[in-house]
């Protein structure tokens, strides 16, 4: 329930330098964590942070007052490439898929899970995040915001809605789900006064498998939370592009606390940035004004940060790759600088999917702007004053994607977060000043709650009555845990969809195939957006005690029983 404050278990986790400790690592046993000494790489040190699973997709980084940095971030399970093998089940560690926030403090890391964890079986409880294989999802990610209390504000973007929870290394509050169905690209930031506004697209979703849910964005909307319930505010229509490169929106607190936010309408290609009030905040309520920050510009991958007037400096790479800046030198009329020049005349997925920025601004007007290579995929990061940027490479950065940064108001303390495409671990680079973060092992693991959702099927308690079955869902979840089937003979399943807005299907495997990744498909029944019915028509099944599910949403399960 909103309010209530639901504390999941904590663990400490390896950090890894970046120079020889990455191979030492990589020769470790699944079930254990290399404890190796962090060393500086140049002026920065290099953590990997989080290596188990496939860690480190959709990250997005803050600093606390302290100056230690905090990374959201998800954790999911890998595809498992030749030869190679599923990772431990490792004690007191976060388990896929989950939403975790890392944090550092006193020279260590810790990690927390936003998602509920379970602890029989030893599982994550964030279907929405994953496919049914509990691998990644395309168009996932999160977003991080920290207020004046140090309480720490998380959204994630899924194909089934946007999600949001707050609390601190102690523990999170148990989600809201802010929007339902088709979110991407979803950003966040807090008022003055502690109050989170989020942007986000909104859309069609477009449903191939369960691993190829894509959003195609129709609108650019807003939110905040008033009281417990969050008001949304349409910002503008926009028209979605199957293989365009990485879309996503970026918003900050602007004058008069209102929120920016900066977007591009993917298949036009312009960088955008939205007012919520208008340029001199004398607009309605909820109204939201709209300015062409470069015309054609691409707008891809953006990030945003405002300077010390409140000014919004943009970053954003163009449909070939080019890294852009932008900086408002007044409602409508922007100066734009070239970061990156260097080009991919026809870019491919591949190259596209790390194509992420980031951008913040110190107390004495630094610009700190971080992105990937568009040709290399090399870590990158320029700094300077406006117009005058430097680019280096990050170390350890040879593999990485969609990169974000925070830094400090005095500019010492830096934090740079990306996903290793590579490795698929989690790497962040600091400052490489003062003493250097420890490594420490898992602490013990929490006594089972038993609370929370299961995937475990409840004990088959049906019998055959007849070859036409019916089920039903409604508030995401299926009216029966039991279906009951006659063995050897065809029968048909009359599914009714009563989840306004919301698909689901009914799928048949022979076991569930979130903890047997080897569990063969049954039957697949169409995915339908309610309110909608359906009959599927099944092939005989041999006797025996099965599985089904919602594809969409793995925790819809139930015990199939063909006898």
């Amino acid at each position: 329930m909103p309010g209530t404050r639901t504390l999941f278990r904590r663990t400490r986790i390896a950090v890894i330098s970046a120079v020889g400790a990455m191979l030492a690592a990589a020769c470790a046993p699944a079930s254990t964590t290399p404890d190796l000494p962090v060393e500086p790489a140049g002026d920065f040190v290099v953590n990997v942070v989080d290596s188990l699973n496939d860690a480190g997709r959709g990250t997005s980084v803050v600093l606390d007052e302290e100056g230690n940095p905090a990374i959201s971030y998800l954790l999911v399970k890998p595809v498992l490439r030749e030869g190679e093998l599923p990772a431990a089940v490792t004690p007191g560690e976060p388990q896929p898929p989950a939403v975790l926030v890392a944090t550092r403090a006193e020279n260590a890391w810790t990690r927390t899970s936003v998602t509920p964890q379970n602890t029989a079986p030893a599982e994550g409880e964030a279907p929405e995040i994953a496919n049914r294989n509990k691998e990644a999802k395309p168009g996932v990610s999160t977003a991080l915001a920290i207020d004046g209390d140090g309480t720490y504000h998380v959204i994630w973007s899924t194909p089934s809605g946007l999600y949001y929870s707050s609390g601190g290394r102690d523990g999170f509050q148990e989600a809201q789900r802010i929007v339902e169905l088709g979110v991407t690209g979803a950003s966040i930031a807090v008022t003055s006064g502690g109050t989170p506004w989020v942007a986000f697209y909104q859309g069609d979703i477009a449903y191939g498998a369960p691993a190829s849910v894509q959003v195609m964005p129709t609108t650019i909307q807003a939110a905040t939370l008033e009281g417990e319930a969050w008001a949304v505010e349409e910002i503008a229509p926009v028209t979605g592009c199957a293989d365009c490169p990485l879309t996503r929106t970026a918003i900050a607190i602007g004058p008069g606390d209102q929120p920016i936010v900066a977007y591009t309408d993917p298949s036009a290609g312009t960088p955008t940035l939205a007012r919520r009030g208008g340029p001199d905040l004398t607009g309605a309520s909820g109204s939201w004004s709209t300015e062409a920050i470069e015309t054609g510009g691409g707008g891809f991958g953006v990030a945003m940060a405002t300077d010390g007037d409140g000014n919004p400096h943009v970053v954003y790479y163009s449909q070939v790759g080019e890294v852009q800046e932008a900086h408002s030198t007044g409602p409508g009329s922007w100066q734009v600088t070239p970061v990156a020049t260097t080009a991919v005349a026809e870019p491919t997925p591949e190259q596209t999917v790390g194509w992420g920025a980031g951008i913040a601004l110190d107390g004495e007007g630094t610009h700190h702007v971080v992105y990937a290579d568009p040709s290399t995929g090399q870590i990158m990061l320029a700094t300077g004053g406006e117009g005058e940027l430097e680019a280096v490479q990050v170390p350890g950065g040879a593999a990485g994607a969609t990169p974000a940064i925070a830094v400090a108001a005095e500019g010492e303390q830096l934090a740079i977060a990306w996903f290793d495409l590579e490795d698929r671990n989690l790497d962040v680079a600091t400052r490489a000043s003062g003493e250097l973060p420890l490594a420490f092992a898992p602490q013990p693991p929490a006594t089972p709650t038993g609370g929370g959702a299961t995937t475990e099927p409840p004990a088959a308690q049906c019998e055959p009555e007849g070859i036409e079955l019916q089920i039903a869902a409604q508030g995401v979840q299926f009216d029966t845990d039991c279906l009951a089937a006659p063995a050897g003979e065809p029968f048909a399943i009359a599914f009714d969809n009563q989840d306004a807005g919301i698909p689901h299907n009914v799928a048949i495997y022979e076991a569930n195939p979130l903890q047997d990744p080897n569990a063969s498909e049954v039957f697949i029944g169409e995915i339908i957006t309610g309110p909608n019915q359906a009959t599927y028509e099944v092939e005989a099944i041999e006797a025996g005690e099965l599985f089904f599910q919602c594809d969409v949403h793995p925790t819809m399960l139930g015990t199939f029983v063909a006898a």
